[in-house]
C-alpha cells in the first residue's frame, strides 16, 4: 500500500486557504482537500479537524441535490467519513448513505483514508468473524454471520449446559432460526459487545447457581439453616433473592414474545 502525501500548510497559507473555501463555492472541492492533508488546523492552532471545521466553516452551506458527488470525491481523495462531514457540516452517518446513493452498495472506496487524527488506515475495517471452534461445534450459528457478538454469546450459553440440556437448547435455537429465515421473526440489530457480555455474565451467574442448589441438596434443609442464621444475615440474603428473584423474572417475561413466535 502506497501512503498518502501530505504537507502541513503555513499559518499565512492556512488562514488564506480558509478564506478561498468560505467565499468560493465552484472551487471548493480542491481547497478542502488541500486544507484536509496540509492540516490546516493545526497551522492555525485547532485541537482537532473537527474543531477547525465548526469554527472556521461553519457558514459554508453545500447545496443538498450537489453533496453526494462532493461527498464521492472527497472519500476518493482519501478522506474519512468522519473528515468529509465535518467539512460538509454533516452527520458522517449522512456522508454514508451519500456514498451509497453515488456508488453503489457497497461504495467504491479508496485503498486508504486519512483519520481526523491525521493517521492513515484502510478505507475499509475488516468484520469481525464467528470463531472456527465455534462454528465447528455448534454450525447452525453460521445463520449469525452478520451478529458475531450473538454468535459468541449463544456459543458460550450452549457449553454451560449439561449434555441433555444442551440439545434441548439447540432445538430451541433451530427454531428460532428457522422463524428468522421465514420471515416469521424478525432478525434483530446486534445490541453490542458490551449488552451481550453483560446479558452473558448474568446468565453463567445463574446457571452456576442453580447448579450450586442442586448439589447442596434439598431446598427444605437450606431453609432450616436459614431459620437459624444471624437476623442481619438473613436480611441482606432476603433483599438480595428478592432483587435477583424480581430481575429473572423480568428477563423471563422479556423471552416469552420471542419464544411464542417460534413456536
Amino acid at each position: 500500500m502506497t501512503d498518502i502525501a501530505t504537507t502541513q500548510l503555513t499559518t499565512d497559507e492556512a488562514r488564506e486557504l480558509t478564506a478561498e473555501i468560505r467565499r468560493d463555492l465552484d472551487g471548493l472541492l480542491p481547497k478542502i482537500k488541500r486544507a484536509f492533508e496540509g492540516r490546516a488546523d493545526k497551522a492555525l492552532g485547532y485541537d482537532s479537524w473537527q474543531a477547525y471545521c465548526s469554527a472556521e466553516l461553519s457558514d459554508v452551506r453545500v447545496p443538498v441535490g450537489s453533496r453526494p458527488a462532493m461527498v464521492a470525491e472527497l472519500r476518493q481523495s482519501g478522506m474519512s467519513q468522519r473528515a468529509i462531514g465535518a467539512a460538509l457540516g454533516v452527520h458522517h452517518s449522512t456522508v454514508a448513505e451519500d456514498l451509497k446513493s453515488t456508488g453503489g452498495n457497497p461504495p467504491v472506496e479508496p485503498e486508504r483514508v486519512v483519520s481526523l487524527d491525521g493517521r492513515q488506515r484502510p478505507a475499509v475495517q475488516p468484520k469481525p468473524e464467528i470463531p472456527a471452534a465455534d462454528l465447528a461445534e455448534f454450525p447452525e450459528l453460521e445463520h449469525f454471520a452478520d451478529r458475531p457478538a450473538k454468535a459468541a454469546a449463544l456459543a458460550t450459553q450452549l457449553r454451560g449446559f449439561e449434555p441433555a440440556e444442551q440439545a434441548a437448547r439447540r432445538e430451541t435455537l433451530g427454531k428460532v432460526i428457522q422463524a428468522e429465515k421465514e420471515g416469521r421473526l424478525a432478525v434483530q440489530p446486534d445490541p453490542g459487545d458490551e449488552a451481550v457480555a453483560q446479558a452473558d455474565r448474568l446468565f453463567i451467574a445463574v446457571n452456576e447457581a442453580a447448579q450450586v442448589a442442586e448439589k447442596v441438596g434439598d431446598v427444605a434443609a437450606i431453609e432450616e439453616a436459614v431459620r437459624h442464621a444471624d437476623p442481619d444475615h438473613i436480611e441482606l440474603w432476603r433483599t438480595q433473592f428478592t432483587d435477583l428473584a424480581a430481575t429473572l423474572v423480568r428477563l423471563a417475561g422479556a423471552c416469552r414474545p420471542k419464544l411464542r413466535s417460534v413456536q
